[in-house]
């Protein structure tokens, strides 16, 4: 992947992950996803009223529409430095979880590897239980 300034990036084999650590636990935000399906969805869209606003709600719907402009131009630049014989969902490699569930993983880590294989283990599927730690003895029991 060549980037823009020309800097060059070749995976050889690694694959990137964007993982975001909040400190709050915002339940059903943190399940993958809602988050996967909730940036498509808004890297594709423009809100519209469907009744006529007052100024202060104008604005306010105006900023929004705004906020999502730039998340779109954004998205298309990025997708615009993608391989273009493999088309990926830019979302897809995305990891949203708590600063409680990773301090977990971090203690239980022996290697970055099994770090990572921790923080990837079921993030594709989804349980409903929006318990990180929950999905994450299951999964783990089931491996055993």
């Amino acid at each position: 992947m060549t980037f823009i300034d020309g800097t060059t990036l070749e995976l050889n084999g690694r694959r990137i992950m964007k993982c975001v650590i909040s400190l709050a636990d915002y339940g059903g935000l943190h399940d993958g996803a809602v988050v996967r399906n909730t940036l498509t969805t808004f890297s594709q869209i423009h809100l519209n009223p469907a009744r006529e606003l007052n100024s202060k709600q104008q604005d306010g719907l105006d900023s929004a529409n705004e906020q999502l402009d730039t998340l779109q131009k954004h998205c298309s630049e990025f997708a615009a430095l993608m391989p273009s014989e493999k088309p990926t969902d830019l979302f897809d490699n995305f990891l949203f979880h708590n600063v409680f569930f990773v301090e977990h993983l971090l203690l239980s880590a022996q290697t970055s590897e099994s770090l990572l294989t921790s923080l990837l283990r079921g993030h594709r599927i989804v349980t409903g239980s929006r318990d990180p730690f929950f999905d994450h003895a299951q999964f783990q029991a089931a491996r055993n």
